[in-house]
């Protein structure tokens, strides 16, 4: 009896340790530029990782409360405290993956292009023509350059 509490407790101290970031903070808060593929590539990843998560919560989540067998009340509430560490684990994860997600959107996507992009040609503004209709005669331009 107090093996299987004890088989219980191990496994969800592994868990909770294997739901843990491995890499370290420092790393992860440094900023970089991302071209479309890095955009696209860290996108999906990020969007696999919830997936993955929002299945293990539901898994997790069946088996809260299940009842041991011969377990005293005092080995259940452990079992089901540890249970609920998982799930709390589990969750807190889900929590941070939404916001890489949000902050992945959010910062968006860099171009290394060098080259400006072409105006769009309903953008291109002409210079205005003379709205007279009278065209000086050649007696007005011959006046005008005496002065």
């Amino acid at each position: 009896m107090k093996t299987i509490i004890t088989t219980i407790l191990l496994l969800a101290s592994c868990l909770s340790l294997a739901a843990q970031d491995p890499e370290p903070k420092d790393a992860q808060q440094q900023p970089v530029g991302l071209d479309s593929m890095r955009y696209t590539l860290k996108q999906r990843e990020l969007i696999q990782r919830r997936t993955t998560l929002e299945q293990r919560i539901r898994q997790e989540d069946e088996r809260r409360g299940n009842t041991i067998p011969g377990a005293t009340p005092t080995e259940q509430e452990a079992a089901n405290m540890a249970q609920d560490s998982i799930c709390l684990a589990l969750r807190s994860e889900l929590v941070d993956v939404n916001l890489a997600i949000e902050e992945l959107t959010a910062q968006g996507i860099t171009t290394t292009t060098s080259t400006p992009a072409m105006p769009d040609a309903s953008t291109i503004t002409l210079p205005a023509q003379p709205t007279t209709n009278t065209r000086p005669t050649l007696r007005d331009i011959i006046d005008s350059v005496r002065k």
